[in-house]
């Protein structure tokens, strides 16, 4: 059976889940692949100065391309060797149907980018977004969905790993 990381399922509280906001995403992708990776706390903290600064600087939200320029950048960043993951797909599900169908196609299609490599990174972003779009408010009703959701796509990933392969799955 593949191994998926314990840190695949960490939820944040409810304060932070409707922020349409792309930088603030990228700073929890920061966080997170800090834990991970074992980084320094310096590079982190240089990484959020950054994405703060680029958030006065470009507004709340970046066109699609340039967002997953930044979280590949950030990846980058945190393990420049690829000693932790050697490959990494970006999903912004803002953009994708989460119908059962559609969304177990387009992890699968995910998922095959990553199975020729032993240690695979998947970031599924903008989920609660699609789920509870501004200015719609977090319900426990959508919250179910979330977490369905996020099993859902875990379930399928272990089905399709290889058992010989190391896949992480962080949701942003």
């Amino acid at each position: 059976m593949p191994r998926i990381s314990p840190v695949a399922s960490q939820t944040w509280g409810v304060s932070k889940v409707n922020r349409p906001d792309d930088f603030a995403r990228l700073t929890y992708l920061n966080s997170l692949l800090s834990l991970l990776t074992g980084g320094a706390s310096s590079k982190t903290e240089q990484i959020t100065a950054v994405l703060r600064f680029l958030r006065t600087e470009d507004g709340p939200d970046l066109p699609p391309a340039d967002y997953d320029a930044n979280v590949a950048r950030i990846v980058e960043l945190h393990d420049p060797g690829k000693r932790r993951f050697s490959s990494i797909v970006h999903w912004d599900l803002r953009q994708d149907s989460i119908d059962p169908l559609w969304l177990r196609a387009n992890v699968l299609e995910k998922l095959d980018k990553l199975t020729a490599h032993s240690r695979g990174l998947l970031v599924v972003s903008g989920l609660r977004q699609k789920l509870c779009p501004p200015p719609k408010r977090w319900t426990r009703n959508r919250a179910a969905l979330y977490h369905d959701l996020v099993s859902f796509i875990e379930k399928t990933a272990i089905e399709k790993a290889s058992p010989q392969n190391t896949l992480t799955i962080l949701f942003v």
